[in-house]
């Protein structure tokens, strides 16, 4: 045998061992496209066996190979190197597989083509998974871009990334102008800095969520409040981390709780109102009836101790009008001495409030709910305003004695609501204690007592 033929003998050979040897899905033909070496995976990919396979042309052992793979053999016989990163590939069985392959010649040692390699990878399931992965994003980006909170995602230095619709719409801005903003460009200033002090902790893993509350200045010189939550996103496969932000208008939620609070105090008003019309009612009846003594006493001086019990009667009905005028001044903020709201003060004497106020305070528990106090001598006046006490005071006075009256069993006694004031151990501050020995509220009521 010549000494060129030997070499390459020795050359297919050493090419056969190594495809043979390799863990990848590879296998050697020459120019009449017969097996000269395939690897176990190979064999195991075509459901072939080693013994049948070796030697045989590819096309006799798999006859159903379609005309476009038998055209790339012949582009690679040619001396083409051919490439393809994902093709659907549909075996004898009907299965279906995704594969990535390369068809490359092979050249002896005068450099003519002497064969074909071919290689693959069976990538099936890594599509299967990018294909999840891929549904999983298209589910996560639709939520992002239609959920009612505004959601937007920042890197660690505060700028944007990516904004829904809803975020857009609370700051006032659209994609291209948020296009190199930082977070920190769409809050109020006076609320940035308490508002964005948990970006930093987050970044350094102190903390994963930072919730606040701060104002939106828009574009439009408008300013909405929201609720902030800032929330670490972290680094993932070489991902840098992030930060996501949600924020809540919480401006039409903020005012409908001045509208309950206002519709609350109007509506105590009013049961005070009716009380009043009430009392005002009985007081005309004892001014009419002492006049009526005032004036027989004057017809005939033989009635003269009329005269004197009309006079006493009107004595009292004054002195319980001036203490339905002090109580009234004190739920209007005015001092009951001069009437001027200048002269309300920011901080009040609780037993002297109680004094001015307590007329009102009963009068807000309904009929048959008796009121009591018990406020502890020598405390130390405490910083609120005698309107605002008052209004407290009625509040709480009017809502216990309302849900003693509504549970309380038909002919028996209904209950009473007792106000006790003392100091605190501290001395500096005041205890003030609303209680009654109705039914109590219910866990449902207990759970929601601070709500409006």
């Amino acid at each position: 045998m010549p000494e060129s033929s030997v070499r390459v003998s020795a050359i297919e050979r050493q090419l056969a061992r190594l495809v043979d040897q390799t863990t990848a899905c590879m296998a050697m033909f020459d120019t009449r496209m017969r097996y000269l070496a395939a690897s176990d995976e190979w064999l195991a990919f075509c459901s072939a066996e080693r013994s049948g396979t070796m030697g045989r042309c590819h096309y006799d052992v798999f006859p159903g190979i379609p005309e476009r793979w038998k055209a790339v053999h012949a582009r690679g016989l040619a001396g083409e190197t051919c490439r393809c990163q994902l093709d659907l590939v549909v075996l004898e069985d009907g299965s279906t597989r995704w594969l990535r392959w390369s068809v490359v010649p092979w050249h002896d040692e005068s450099g003519k083509v002497a064969g074909i390699v071919m290689a693959g990878d069976d990538i099936t399931r890594e599509r299967q998974l990018q294909h999840s992965l891929d549904a999983a994003e298209s589910i996560l980006n639709s939520l992002f871009e239609t959920v009612s909170v505004g959601l937007a995602i920042v890197d660690t230095d505060g700028r944007f990334l990516r904004s829904n619709a809803a975020y857009r719409s609370l700051v006032g801005h659209d994609h291209r102008s948020m296009q190199g903003m930082c977070i920190g460009s769409v809050i109020h200033v006076d609320d940035a800095p308490a508002a964005l002090s948990g970006m930093q902790p987050i970044c350094h893993g102190a903390e994963t969520i930072h919730e606040s509350r701060c104002r939106i200045a828009r574009p439009d010189g408008t300013e909405i409040e929201v609720e902030q939550v800032l929330a670490s996103i972290p680094a993932v496969g070489g991902t840098p981390m992030r930060l996501a932000v949600f924020a809540r208008d919480v401006s039409e939620r903020n005012a409908l709780h001045v509208q309950l609070r206002e519709a609350d105090h109007f509506a105590t008003v009013g049961r005070l109102g009716a009380g009043l019309a009430h009392d005002l009612g009985n007081l005309l009846f004892v001014f009419r009836s002492a006049i009526a003594g005032i004036e027989r006493a004057i017809e005939d001086p033989a009635q003269v101790g009329l005269g004197q019990d009309g006079l006493s009667m009107l004595v009292d009905a004054t002195d319980y009008i001036e203490r339905m005028n002090d109580a009234l001044r004190m739920l209007a903020g005015v001092s009951p001495r001069t009437g001027d709201p200048g002269d309300a003060p920011n901080s009040v004497d609780l037993r002297d409030w109680w004094r001015h106020s307590s007329f009102l305070i009963k009068r807000a528990a309904p009929r048959g709910i008796g009121v009591e106090d018990d406020f502890e001598p020598g405390m130390r006046a405490v910083r609120i305003g005698p309107a605002a006490m008052t209004q407290l005071m009625l509040n709480l006075v009017s809502n216990a004695g309302h849900a003693i009256a509504e549970r309380a069993q038909p002919g028996t006694p209904q209950g009473t609501v007792r106000i006790s004031a003392h100091a605190a151990p501290s001395g500096r501050h005041a205890c003030v204690v609303v209680d009654d020995d109705g039914p109590g509220m219910a866990p449902d009521v207990e759970r929601r007592v601070f709500e409006p």
